[in-house]
């Protein structure tokens, strides 16, 4: 009889605490710009750069493929150049929020 297993990337984010913590720093971050008032900005980075820099940042091989997928280049594509800037002056971006699973 053959059994078959799942793997990570089959699975996707299905059970996965970490991106599931993750979703909610985004959600609780954005709420809280949103109530206080901070206004979100864009910028002009290259996606295609964003992009690799974002793949760059895993120095492992394995876990560099896990987050090639399609939903994690959307996501870094879309949302990855948006910065806020607080009353210092100090941008902040969606990398300060931990992300470690796709």
């Amino acid at each position: 009889m053959q059994t078959a297993s799942i793997t990570a990337a089959q699975r996707g984010t299905i059970g996965d605490g970490e991106y599931d913590a993750f979703l909610r720093r985004v959600n609780d971050r954005f709420l809280k710009n949103v109530g206080e008032g901070i206004p979100l900005f864009t910028t002009d980075v290259d996606q295609d750069e964003l992009w690799l820099a974002y793949l760059s940042g895993f120095p492992n091989a394995d876990d560099r493929q896990h987050h090639t997928c399609h939903a994690c280049r959307q996501f870094i594509q879309r949302f990855g150049g948006l910065v806020t800037i607080d009353r210092s002056a100090a941008l902040t971006t969606t990398r300060h929020l931990g992300r470690r699973r796709c």
